[in-house]
This record gives C-alpha cells, sequence and structure tokens, in this order.
C-alpha cells in the first residue's frame, strides 16, 4: 500500500494479490499504531498484521546542524561520546565536529596514517569514543583547519 503525507491511501503494490488489496482497503484506519517496548511487544505487533509508518520522512542535515554549541576558540573540545550517538564527521570552514571515534582513529586521521603503525600508551588505546570539536572564530583553508586540529 502506498500511503501520502496525509496519510491517505494513494495507490497498492502492484506485487500484492487483489485479495490482499482488497482486505488493505477495507481494514484502513486513519490512525497511527505503534508496538510497545520490548520484544514480546514487538512480535505481538507484527503477528496482528500491523505495520509501522514512518511518521516523518527522512531529511537531508542542513549546514550548521552538526556545529557545536561553544564559543569560537582555537581550543580542541575532547568529550566523551553518548551511547545513542550515531557518529560522523561533519565541517565547515569553520568548525570541525568528528563524533564517536577513539583516539587512536582520531589521531590516525588527522595525521594520514594507518592505525597500526600507531604504538599509544594502553590508557589511550581502548575502545572508548569520544567526540572531538573544534570551532574557529572564522573561516580558514581545510589543510589550517587539520594543523590546529592536530596542534589541539
Amino acid at each position: 500500500m502506498i500511503v501520502g503525507p496525509d496519510r491517505r491511501i494513494l495507490g497498492y503494490n502492484h506485487l500484492q494479490s487483489s485479495e490482499q488489496t482488497v482486505r488493505a482497503r477495507a481494514g484502513w484506519k486513519n490512525h497511527r499504531h505503534t508496538p510497545k517496548p520490548g520484544l514480546a511487544a514487538i512480535m505481538k505487533f507484527a503477528a496482528a498484521g500491523k505495520v509501522l509508518l514512518q511518521a516523518e520522512p527522512t531529511t537531508m542535515p542542513q549546514p550548521g546542524s552538526h556545529r557545536p554549541k561553544f564559543p569560537p576558540s582555537h581550543t580542541l573540545h575532547v568529550s566523551p561520546s553518548q551511547p545513542e550517538s550515531e557518529g560522523g564527521n561533519y565541517s565547515e570552514p569553520d568548525f570541525r565536529n568528528w563524533l564517536g571515534y577513539s583516539v587512536t582513529t582520531f589521531i590516525a586521521e588527522m595525521y594520514e596514517t594507518s592505525p597500526a603503525r600507531m604504538d599509544l600508551p594502553t590508557g589511550l588505546d581502548d575502545d572508548r569514543r569520544y567526540d572531538f570539536a573544534m570551532v574557529l572564530p572564522k573561516p580558514v583553508r581545510p589543510d589550517e583547519m587539520s594543523r590546529l586540529m592536530q596542534q589541539g
């Protein structure tokens, strides 16, 4: 079944049988079903023939949406990553934000080398994830941003 943004039925999947199409049309209700948390509740939800619809379409991040929320400076900010963080590498001419990197991976990326070629102390060479961010007072070239992050 093809559902529009206003949750009205726009059409049907051509791979469904006509019986499935008629049954889908007859049983359509214009409200949203969501399962309760837990595996048992999700299995019951699926067994009832309910389908979880994505309420909001996926959108591309807007420029500046990953900009750190601290004042501009030449300081490299390092903080533990949030467990639910999806990670990533975001940059614009005046900031860089690396989310969910280990210390080893971050340093290897900064110096364009392999983590296997690095020998860090045991306290730094673990699986913990961090966010590395820098917001500059004014835009700079990418090579200058890399140099400033290396210094940090």
